[in-house]
């Protein structure tokens, strides 16, 4: 079973300042600190038991006495994994980053979020903000296969499951994410109504933000819908994609919502047979384009900006980056004129760079100044650097 190397480099990241590191649950975030690290670092574990209950008695004199005795080297990384379980910890290493000014933190939990919900006080002005997500193609390299992206997803222990027989064990990890991420704040009795909001946002994945239909197929009402959509943005289980304007033709200015992962949509799509995902819904091929296009941005290339062109005659185009490079993208093997449309539309109004069409044709080409992109190409050129 493969041990994939992360992207995301905390030693790198750490250098200048402290970070809160977010990710949704099984991203890898506690398999990613305890990687190898290129500077000094210490880990405080709040798991584990006896660690809690020393940092809880008196959180401010215990972390700076921690940090006396085992931060000798200026620069050292202190890293508080799942800080939400002590919240009071986060005031007592605010006060030690003002009084020690090369000290280095990194908080780690789900989301801001859920430390906030536990009573954390988020200082942004402090410390920065890293997102773990899933995996990307460009860590699993040769093993990466498009069809368990597609079907299983990429959380790494479920991509892990692809070599060997196991089916996809997603109920449980929607189940947990219900239980823990939503029920402390909703209660028990709103986690149906939660799971059926989660149902609904898959079958409408990668569609505009349209909460009349979300609260139609729910049953919820409107305003419901819009607060619930809320909270499972701010727990890293949807991400929205804003769009883009200042185009000749008349842009919507709707933001597009996707589910964070391919699998999980993928499970919940299924959770109910008699309402299938609208003709709009996102295709598993579109959606994990995004996910590849979202871990480049977060991790390498902080600046640049990611959004979706539509116009009001219809015209399309999936996502626009660092509005340079306009790409699309189609799990179709064979490109045609439906396909390039969008991209057609846009390029008439030179409104980008570069024009790319994703998909699984086998060989590069190019069409009309489009470039068709075989997908495992475009991975190459993003992570190169050549897209942007």
């Amino acid at each position: 079973m493969p041990n994939f190397d992360r992207m995301l480099k905390l030693s790198a990241k750490l250098g200048d300042k402290s970070y809160f590191l977010f990710g949704p649950r099984q991203s890898g975030k506690t398999h990613l600190i305890n990687r190898p690290w290129n500077r000094p670092h210490r880990l405080v574990d709040l798991q584990d038991s006896a660690t809690f209950i020393r940092f809880s008695r008196n959180p401010g004199e215990v972390l700076h006495n921690y940090f006396k005795k085992n931060c000798p080297t200026p620069g050292t990384v202190v890293i508080i994994d799942d800080i939400h379980r002590l919240p009071a910890l986060l005031d007592a290493a605010y006060k030690l980053m003002t009084e020690e000014t090369t000290v280095r933190f990194l908080f780690v939990t789900s989301s801001e979020h859920k430390l906030q919900q536990n009573g954390g006080n988020v200082r942004h002005d402090l410390a920065g903000t890293l997102t773990l997500h899933s995996l990307s193609a460009s860590e699993i390299k040769s093993d990466f296969k498009i069809e368990h992206a597609l079907t299983r997803g990429l959380l790494p222990e479920e991509y892990n499951r692809t070599y060997g027989s196991e089916r996809p064990r997603l109920e449980p990890y929607v189940s947990l994410y219900l239980q823990e991420e939503i029920a402390p704040r909703a209660g028990t009795c709103n986690i149906s109504k939660f799971h059926r909001l989660l149902i609904a946002m898959a079958k409408h994945n990668g569609e505009l933000i349209n909460y009349a239909d979300l609260a139609t197929q729910t049953g919820l009402p409107r305003t419901t819908v819009q607060e619930y959509v809320q909270t499972v943005k701010a727990t890293g289980m949807a991400y929205e994609l804003p769009a883009k304007t200042g185009t000749s033709r008349r842009a919507i200015r709707t933001a597009k919502l996707y589910l964070f992962d391919t699998g999980v949509t993928q499970y919940l799509q299924n959770q109910d047979p008699h309402a299938p995902p609208s003709d709009r819904c996102a295709t598993p091929f579109q959606h994990w384009v995004l996910h590849e296009l979202r871990c480049f941005v977060d991790w390498i290339k902080a600046t640049p900006s990611l959004t979706h062109w539509r116009s009001t005659g219809g015209h399309s185009v999936d996502f626009i980056l660092n509005d340079e490079t306009a790409i699309a993208a189609s799990g179709t093997t064979q490109v045609g004129t439906a396909e390039l449309k969008g991209l057609r539309a846009l390029r008439q109004e030179g409104a980008c760079k570069r024009y790319c069409l994703v998909c699984c044709e086998p060989t590069e080409r190019i069409v009309d100044g489009i470039e068709i992109l075989p997908y495992l190409t475009f991975v190459k050129l993003l992570w190169d650097g050549e897209l942007v």
